[in-house]
């Protein structure tokens, strides 16, 4: 077993934590460092996950910078960019509002980008749609939210669409910032039984 690989298997087995996001942190500085460019995917990957769960601010910064390098090297590189990795880049678009340094220009362009990759893979728009809705709430943009819950409960689930679970927490969320708080209760009644999957 290379070196490489034993520090991988060390810090997946580490429980979800900050020390963790540094150990994943530290493997990217010396993956790079050490032009081991396989694993300077792998760490991101790890990185990307952690960031796209945890909720914490500076994490989700740290998934976009990942994801960022992961998608840049590999169209540098003329590689294709995988069904996994857009899937990962829009958990973190979705988790992006939640920083508010990050200028909502910026945000929309890459939505626009996601947009783009997932119609460029052969897949509807639903996830895209439940993308921008996180934007239009987290944003206060209501004419945004309001179109992105009207599209994103058209057409057919796909891979990018949430499950069950996700959609109904997704109508519960945008009924309670359109202020229809008895629509929202409804909603939470007839779905506490459906878990995410």
């Amino acid at each position: 077993m290379d070196d490489f690989t034993r520090l991988y298997n060390e810090i997946y087995v580490m429980p979800e934590s900050a020390a963790r996001v540094e150990a994943i942190k530290d493997a990217i500085r010396i993956a790079d460092q050490s032009n081991e460019n396989a694993y300077s995917h792998k760490f991101r990957k790890m990185l990307i996950d952690d960031a796209s769960y945890s909720g914490n601010y500076s994490d989700v910064r740290d998934g976009l910078t990942a994801i960022s390098w992961i998608i840049s090297d590999l169209d540098k590189n003329k590689k294709p960019v995988t069904l996994s990795i857009v899937d990962k880049y829009q958990w973190i678009v979705r988790w992006i509002p939640l920083c508010p340094e990050i200028p909502k220009e910026n945000i929309l362009r890459l939505l626009d980008d996601l947009k783009k990759r997932i119609t460029d893979m052969g897949y509807g728009l639903r996830g895209y749609y439940e993308a921008l809705l996180s934007y239009g709430i987290e944003v206060d943009e209501p004419e945004i939210a309001d179109m992105a819950y009207k599209e994103s409960n058209k057409g057919k689930k796909d891979y990018f669409v949430d499950c069950d679970a996700c959609i109904a927490c997704r109508k519960i969320k945008y009924q309670r910032y359109k202020g229809n708080l008895k629509e929202a209760l409804k909603l939470a009644e007839i779905y506490k039984k459906t878990s995410c999957n």
